[in-house]
Order: C-alpha cells, then structure tokens, then sequence
C-alpha cells in the first residue's frame, strides 16, 4: 500500500486520524496565509495608504495564485480516487497533465498582474493608491511563477502522505518572509529601505525558497523517482488531460471566484476611502486565519471521500463526511466566537499606534471585527463541503453555487447596503455573509441530495 493509501484508508477509519490529517493541512494553509498577515502587520508601520494599495494588489495577486495552487490541489481529490482504484499509472499520468497545463496557464496571470497599476486606475482608483499597488505589484509578478511551482509541489508530497514535511516548510517560510519584510521594507544590513516594493521583494525571494526546498526534499527522498518510473511504463498523458480539467478546473474557478470576490469587494472599500479600506484589510487577515484552518478540513475530507469512493467503501465514506463537517465546521465558528470577543486588543496589533490614521482605523476595524466573525460562522458549511462534494466526484456544484452566490446576492447585497442604504464597509460585509451563507445551504442541499441517490 502506498503512503497515500495508508495515510487516507487511517483517516477514514476513525476521527483522530481525520482531525491529525486536517490539522496539518490546515496548519500549512494557515502558514501560508501567515505571510499575508506579517505583510500587512509590517506594511501597517508604513502608513494607511501603503497598507491600503497593499491591500488593492494583494486581492488581485491572491486571486489568481490561488487560482494556480487550486488547480493543483484540485487533482488530489482525482489523484485519491485513482489511488483507491488501486490504478497507479493513472495518478502519474494526471500529475504530469496538470503539469502541463498549470504551465500553459502561467503566462497570462503574469502579464495581468505586471499591470496592476493601468489596471486599477481603468476602475477610478485614486492615482496614489494605484501607483504605490503597481511598485508592489511588479515583485508580485515574479513571485507567481514560484507560487505556482510550489503548489504542485506540494500537491505531490501531500499525494505520498509528507503533509508534516509540508507544513515545516511552510512554516520556514513565514519566518524568511519576516526576515527578508524586515530587511527590504525598512533597510537593514547595508540594504536600504524600498518601503512598499520591499515587501515585494520579500516575497518573491520566499516563494523562490520554499519551492527550491520543496523540490528538493522530493528529489532527496526519491519521490520523482517512482513518479517517473510509473509515468515511463504507462505514458499516456493526454488521456488524463480531460479528468484532470474537470477535476482541477472547477477548484481553480472556485478560488478564483472567492479571491475575485473579496478584490471586487476590496474595489467597493476603496471609494469609501483609506481608512475604511485599511480596516477591512485588517479584519479580513484575521478572517483569514479561520479559513485556513477549515480549507485543511475541506482538503481531508476530499482526499479521504475520494479514496474510499474509489474503492467503494461507503461506510468510510461517510464517517470522513460527518467528521469533516463536525471537525472542520465546528473548529471554524469557535473561532470566530474568539476574535469577535477578542477585537480591541487584536486591531492594534495590525497598524502602528504613531502612523497617520491609525486612531480612525483602529476605531473603525475593531466594530468591524463582529461582522468579520458572522461571516465565518455562515462560510463554514460551504467550505467544508466543497471538499465534501469533490471527494463524491461532483466538483462543478462546488464551482457554480459559489460564483452564482457571489456574483449574484453578495456582492449587489455589499453595493446595495453600502451605498444606498449608506451603511458602509458594515453594509459591505453583511452583503459577503449573505452571499457565502446562501452559498452554504444550498451545498448543503446539494450533498444531501447525492448520498441520498448513491445510498437508494
């Protein structure tokens, strides 16, 4: 039995295992998250105005690596059921496809993103805020290349049950991101200060460490070595391009769509001003923290309800459901129980007390920080089921429930409250609850409605 194998057929048969393998998940997500969140804590000591084009490049860039690492990740869910199969070859195979195709996908984001700067200012934001996002937003682009690697790297060394390798790396990576924040953002070590695009720096220099080690621990550990074995004796790539696109795509869309969300929301901020913008940066980093962690439920829960799908064991099947959605859901409202109570000595810590505007953002962010724990309270369902839904090969419900529930109720709901009804960035997360919760009880319907039809 392969480590994967191993590693999925421990978590389905009991909730410890399942909560262990969602942890550390969870944790690497939240790792990588954890490089947000120091940048807009470091970026904070520069000024609202750095720390809101931050904000404005930071939504564009995550929407489309996220994109680039949901692709990746997107396979796992088809590289398990394959895994449960007992069918090899097929695994080796879609990992060289969505090699190929994740490559294709590259260039465009890159080019998307190097002009950040027309591109912000084609939507009427203001002059200062689109010219410091496009500095910014130059180091962007070269970082996402490295984000991408990444992402299939550690796709690979999830596939072979290396998750804790995975996360020490991924923690590695906040405290390099830290250090080199700290070295190119405020001068240090006879390199001087570069403000805003030092933070740039940093993370393409992180993203190009972490990927370099990655690859080379697999390589070290041999792992290339059996992929490449089963990929010589079973070449046939191109038969696995359509299932790794109909698994891989509709993840990619999703993250996508989430992180186009929450840049349209981001675009709505901005003409309330910076202020408001700065305070909905600092909630959302501390949003943030709790999806990690239940992404790492989602990922589990996919992983394992595909493997045993594949073999047709649908009592473990449905023991990794009803964790997933206990564990995952239920970690995720408790906490947003804890930084709803904990706000006014959370805010402070994301913004200097002696910069400009920092007493306004800290009164604003703080209230806000209550609208921030609703939405992660009704969001819960909706993530972990997605990796529900894909584990039970159904990963387009996941795809299309979220961008019609964005698209169509949250983000009017945001504009509409906002505005008109003059409520301001508190209209504005109201709206994203109300899009994400809608979105939540229609997957929820939707995974009854399947295991109600493969149990009859």
């Amino acid at each position: 039995m392969s480590d994967l194998a191993e590693t999925i057929d421990n978590t389905a048969a009991n909730p410890p295992d399942l909560f262990r393998l969602g942890m550390s998940l969870g944790l690497a997500n939240l790792a990588h998250i954890a490089i947000g969140v120091t940048d807009v804590a470091m970026i904070g000591r520069l000024g609202a105005p750095e720390l809101a084009a931050a904000t404005l490049a930071s939504s564009i860039y995550l929407m489309l690596s996220f994109a680039g690492i949901g692709f990746a990740i997107g396979v796992g869910p088809l590289l398990s059921r394959y895994l449960g199969a007992g069918d090899t070859a097929s695994a080796a195979n879609a990992l060289a496809a969505s090699a190929f195709s994740l490559g294709l996908a590259m260039v465009p984001c890159i080019a998307f993103i190097a002009a950040m700067e027309p591109v912000l200012l084609a939507v009427e934001q203001d002059a200062l805020l689109s010219a410091l996002a496009g500095s910014y937003a130059h180091w962007l682009a070269l970082a996402l290349p490295f984000t991408f690697v990444h992402g299939w790297l550690w796709s690979i060394a999830s596939a072979h049950g290396h998750g804790r390798a995975v996360l020490a790396m991924s923690v590695s990576a906040v405290a390099v991101n830290f250090v080199g924040n700290y070295v190119f953002i405020f001068g240090a070590v006879g390199i001087p200060a570069f403000g805003l695009p030092g933070a740039g720096i940093s993370t393409a220099l992180t993203g190009l460490l972490t990927a370099l080690a990655l690859g080379l621990w697999l390589w070290r550990i041999s792992v290339f070595d059996g992929l490449w074995r089963a990929f010589r004796e079973h070449l046939a790539v191109w038969r696995q391009i359509k299932p790794v696109l109909r698994y891989a795509v509709p993840f990619a869309v999703l993250e996508a769509a989430t992180m186009a969300f929450f840049a349209v929301v981001a675009i709505l901020v901005g003409y309330l001003g910076p202020v408001p913008l700065a305070a909905h940066s600092i909630v959302l980093q501390l949003s943030e923290i709790g999806i990690a962690l239940a992404l790492g439920f989602s990922e589990a829960a996919a992983i394992s309800v595909a493997f045993n799908d594949g073999r047709d064991h649908g009592a473990a099947r449905g023991r990794a459901i009803r964790n997933a959605v206990a564990i995952g859901g239920g970690g995720m409202i408790l906490f947003a129980v804890a930084i709803g109570l904990g706000r006014n000595g959370l805010v402070p810590l994301f913004i200097g007390s002696d910069v400009p505007l920092a007493d306004e953002t800290i009164a604003l962010a703080a209230p806000l920080m209550l609208f921030g724990s609703l939405l992660l309270i009704v969001d819960s369902g909706r993530i972990v089921l997605t990796g529900v839904l894909q584990g039970l090969d159904d990963p387009r419900a996941p795809a299309v429930t979220s961008i019609l529930c964005f698209a169509l109720l949250g983000i009017p709901a945001a504009a509409l409250l906002a505005f008109p009804a003059e409520l301001g960035v508190q209209g504005i997360w109201l709206g994203m609850a109300f899009g994400m919760g809608m979105s939540s009880v229609i997957l929820t319907v939707r995974v009854r409605r399947k295991l109600s039809v493969q149990s009859g």
